[in-house]
């Protein structure tokens, strides 16, 4: 039977089986809220940038007792798992579409098993176009059950039906062990496209396009003061230092939550983590997907897995160890581009375990052998010799060295495809390390300068027009980055937001100053709020579950002669703490308890096995 497919359609028995059914109404809700991404008809064809389909008539698709669907589909598992916006597919299925290709314009697309991964016959994918009423076989692929399951890529030149009124067929059949197709389709056997485009065919040789691309770098758990460009001279980071130097360095940017997934969550959101004011806001991806950018995101997922939400707005949503292969990664966004992109990329490769020991060679390591981690710190019941301190840190210089050293390969990919010139570069981390300072080691436990003080460089791409090789001293905020992404981008911000443009201090203008306000919730014991300006931090200290006055605690620093935060001042000042207390309360009177970010009990193996990887579960 064929129908005509709606530009929405998501129903929970199909989408259980695509997307794993305990997720399947969150998804179906998060998919429904922009439908610039999943509309498949009409003009839209998946919004397609700059007009590159001239005409796309109405799709009709005929799917073997399910319902149409688009859906976001998970194809792998483990740290190679890839999820993509797709036509979800059963064995049996076909999608038809009728369009007008242009000239030096690709079809492309990629084709996954999305479930069973590992049993069940072999999925056949064909691509037919059907010109004058004969189909013409253009591509096929096949996605067997493996337990390493991923996405093909299918790439067509349709340069030969340019300008022709042409149908295109996608095709899904279960095939037998010797590749012929199964007499019949299994039920249970899905596939899936990723949503099709038609993109230019060498999307580098394209001019530069008004708009500037963006790639937003998030190096999780990197401090500051931990680089040459703001003054260590203990590490080796050769290929920042150069990137600071060529672009903007800010030399005070303060996170505003000193671990992942609340820091990340605020600086994709323009928000604080919980003092929100009753604010909402979406994930920069879907402003700027539905503003045309195609959105990608790579990242080593725990902390910021999808079903944190985190992948709301991105086409892809990759777990990927991109960091390890920079140039391919560069290679691969730009060859699926086909207009402005917007690519985030995170990686956990200076969070611990730290494994890399090229900077602690020479040093005694005790009882540390080449690796670090809070396995280690809790097995040794947290007492580790002056010695192993320092080993310790060590190896984390080994492991910034390292992620230099790529990140340089990265720089090196994106100016051999002529993409430094159009592309904003954003790169900062969620928050920093805690070195003994405070008697601890890690991240997590405060707001102390060294947990939430975090690099932040831009480059700044020359059309936009601003002067670089600049360092700029004033005191910014993490969530400042989504205003001030979407203003360079020329994306209006249709709601408001508690961070703030700073175009001004990249036209070198003066920015208002104002105190940056970084808080600590998802704690067992006390929660702590800190106010800073570039004189003096503020920490209020007080039990998770009561606010009893007597429970409450106050600290403050003078940080021109104290940057160590190690002398507390509260009791010299006490109008002045009462002020900065007020203040404190103001922000956090209408905070959003239900958002307090709590690992969840119910989370699957996977990234349980994850969390506790990274040290967020059985800490």
């Amino acid at each position: 039977m064929i129908r005509r497919a709606p530009v929405l359609a998501a129903l929970a028995a199909l989408a259980g089986v695509a997307c794993g059914a305990p997720q399947v109404e969150e998804r179906t809700r998060r998919l429904s809220e922009f439908a610039t991404m999943t509309a498949v008809a009409g003009n839209d064809f998946g919004k397609a940038p700059e007009g590159s389909l001239r005409e796309v008539d109405d799709l009709e698709v005929a799917l073997p007792d399910a319902p149409e669907a688009v859906q976001r589909v998970r194809v792998g598992s483990g740290f190679a798992r890839d999820e993509r916006v797709a036509l979800v597919a059963p064995a049996g299925s076909r999608y038809r579409f009728r369009l007008r290709p242009i000239a030096n314009h690709r079809f492309r697309t990629a084709v996954g098993r999305a479930w069973p991964e590992s049993e069940g016959p072999p999925l056949g994918f064909t691509v037919r176009v059907d010109p004058d009423g004969e189909g013409i076989e253009v591509a096929a692929e096949s996605a067997p059950p493996e337990p390493s399951a991923r996405w093909r890529e299918v790439a067509i030149d349709l340069d030969r039906w340019a300008d022709m009124e042409i149908e295109l067929e996608l095709r899904v059949e279960a095939a037998t062990a010797g590749g012929a197709i199964a007499a019949a389709s299994p039920v249970g056997v899905v596939g899936a496209w990723e949503l099709p485009r038609l993109v230019p065919a060498a999307t580098a040789e394209n001019p530069a396009r008004p708009r500037p691309n963006i790639i937003w770098i998030s190096v999780d758990t990197l401090r500051a003061d931990r680089l040459g460009a703001y003054g260590y001279r203990h590490g080796s980071t050769p290929s920042l230092d150069r990137f600071a130097e060529r672009g903007l360095r800010f030399d005070w940017a303060i996170s505003q939550a000193p671990w992942t997934r609340p820091s990340h969550r605020s600086m994709l959101t323009g928000l604080y983590p919980g003092a929100r004011a009753g604010l909402v806001s979406p994930m920069i991806g879907v402003l700027l997907h539905g503003a045309g950018y195609r959105t990608f995101a790579m990242t080593g997922a725990g902390q910021l897995d999808s079903s944190f939400g985190f992948d709301q707005g991105f086409e892809t949503y990759r777990v990927f160890d991109w960091i390890h292969e920079p140039a391919a990664t560069v290679e691969w966004i730009d060859s699926r581009a086909g207009g402005p992109f917007f690519a985030f990329l995170h990686t956990y490769e200076t969070h611990e375990p730290y494994t890399h020991p090229a900077l602690a060679a020479g040093l005694p390591p005790g009882r540390i052998s080449g690796e670090f981690s809070k396995a280690l710190w809790n097995r040794w019941d947290k007492v580790l010799s002056e010695e192993e301190k320092r080993y310790a840190s060590a190896l984390y210089d080994g492991d910034i060295a390292y992620t230099d050293g790529r990140l340089g390969e990265l720089f090196e990919a994106l100016e051999k495809r002529n993409l430094m010139a159009s592309t904003l570069i954003v790169l900062t981390s969620d928050h920093g390390e805690q070195f003994w300072e405070h008697g601890s080691w890690g991240h997590g436990q405060n707001v102390y300068d060294h947990q939430i003080r975090v690099p932040l460089l831009v480059h700044l791409p020359p059309a936009l027009g601003f002067a670089a090789g600049r360092a700029i001293e004033a005191q910014v905020e993490l969530i400042d980055l989504y205003p001030t992404v979407l203003d360079l981008a020329g994306v209006p911000l249709p709601h408001p937001v508690q961070g703030r443009s700073l175009r001004p201090l990249l036209e070198a203008r003066e920015l208002a100053p104002r105190p940056a306000f970084a808080e600590h919730t998802n704690v067992r014991r006390t929660e702590q709020k800190g106010l800073r300006t570039p004189r003096f931090k503020f920490i209020l200290i007080e039990p998770r579950k009561s606010h009893e006055p007597s429970e409450v605690r106050f600290e403050f620093y003078d940080l021109r002669a104290d940057p160590g935060e190690q002398r507390d001042l509260a009791h010299l000042y006490p109008e002045r703490v009462e002020t900065l207390r007020q203040e404190v309360r103001r922000r956090v009177h209408d905070a959003q308890a239900a958002t307090d970010e709590e690992v969840p009990a119910a989370i699957g193996a996977e990234l349980r096995k994850q969390l506790e990887a990274l040290g967020y579960i059985g800490n």
